[in-house]
Order: structure tokens, then sequence, then C-alpha cells
């Protein structure tokens, strides 16, 4: 993993910490979207949802792209929205 991407996906997390259980669910829901992962995300499971979008942006199938998945999210400057749109590339 090159450094830029593990500043970029550290710069990430710190936002996700800050999200409610809620927005979390909302965020892992936006990336699950047309995958059989999309049923078993639960809004109460805070824990769950965040381990399922760190997974994401740690997946084989990211960091096999070549640009390691950069291209799938830039540094939120704001989660305003709590949205995965708002870790994707504008």
């Amino acid at each position: 993993m090159s450094a830029t991407r593990k500043e970029l996906v550290w710069s990430i997390k710190k936002q996700l910490f800050r999200l409610s259980s809620n927005d979390i669910y909302q965020v892992a829901k936006d990336i699950a979207i047309n995958s059989q992962h999309e049923e078993e995300l639960n809004p109460n499971d805070e824990e769950g949802c965040m381990e399922y979008v760190i997974s994401y942006m740690q997946s084989d199938t990211l960091l096999g792209l070549e640009d390691e998945g950069m291209g799938q999210f830039q540094p939120p400057a704001d989660l305003s929205n709590h949205s995965w749109d708002n870790l994707q590339s504008r």
C-alpha cells in the first residue's frame, strides 16, 4: 500500500469514527448497494457497519486496481451528508 493511500485511508477512518451509528450505517449501505452484503447490514450494529466500511477500503478488489482504489474515494472535507458519496471522487 502506498504512503499516499495509507494517509488517505487513515483520514477517512478518523472521520468515520466521528459519525453516529445511523450515519455509519448509511455509509456502509451506500457501499453495499447491489451486493449480497446489503441485507446483512443492520442500523443497530454500529461496529459491524464500521468494520464493513473499513474492510471495503482495504479490500483486495480496491488494492488490486492500478490506483489502489484511490479513485473510489477522496479525503472527505466534510461528512455532513454522511454518505459514501462524500468519500468518493468528486
